[in-house]
Order: structure tokens, then C-alpha cells, then sequence
């Protein structure tokens, strides 16, 4: 399980975006919505603020590990394979289903 390793990114983006200064263009705003709809107080429009955001994520996928076999470094670990060997034989089965 050494050699398992998983890859992903992950990439996050913020913009932000101001306007500010807007002024009301009244003569515009009579002549598109008629001059008994449009009765400013203020030309001044105020101001505007936005973010936009995007997340892109990518992922690599698994490695394998690759199968390796060791002999036991051990004394108790050479035991326990020979114990394992005397008791392949008598290992309990499922013979009743």
C-alpha cells in the first residue's frame, strides 16, 4: 500500500468588480420610459459592486501499487509461516452449506 497516492487540484478565482460614479441620464430615462414614469430626486445613481467566482478542480486518478513479495526479516515472523504451513490442513471449511 506504500505506492497508493491520489492526486487532485483544486483552483479558486475571485474577481471582484466595482462601479461606482453612475449618474442617471434623465433625458435618456423620459424619452425610453415616458416622462410621467421617470421623476428624479437624485442624477446620482450610486454605486455597484460584484463578485464573480469560478472553482476548477481536476483529479488524477490511482496508481497502483505494484505487488512485491519479502521473506520474513523475523525469527517470530519465520514461526509464524510455519505455523500457518502445519495448520493448512486443519483450517476450518464451510462443509455444512
Amino acid at each position: 500500500m506504500s505506492s497508493v497516492t491520489w492526486v487532485s487540484k483544486s483552483t479558486y478565482q475571485a474577481k471582484l468588480k466595482k462601479a461606482s460614479g453612475i449618474s442617471l441620464d434623465v433625458e435618456a430615462s423620459k424619452a425610453s420610459f415616458g416622462s410621467n414614469w421617470v421623476m428624479p430626486i437624485e442624477q446620482d445613481g450610486g454605486s455597484f459592486q460584484s463578485e464573480v467566482s469560478t472553482v476548477v478542480r481536476s483529479a488524477g486518478g490511482i496508481t497502483y501499487p505494484s505487488l512485491t513479495f519479502s521473506l520474513p526479516d523475523l525469527p517470530i515472523q519465520w514461526a509464524n509461516m510455519a505455523a500457518l504451513k502445519a495448520a493448512q490442513g486443519r483450517m476450518r471449511t464451510n462443509k455444512f452449506l
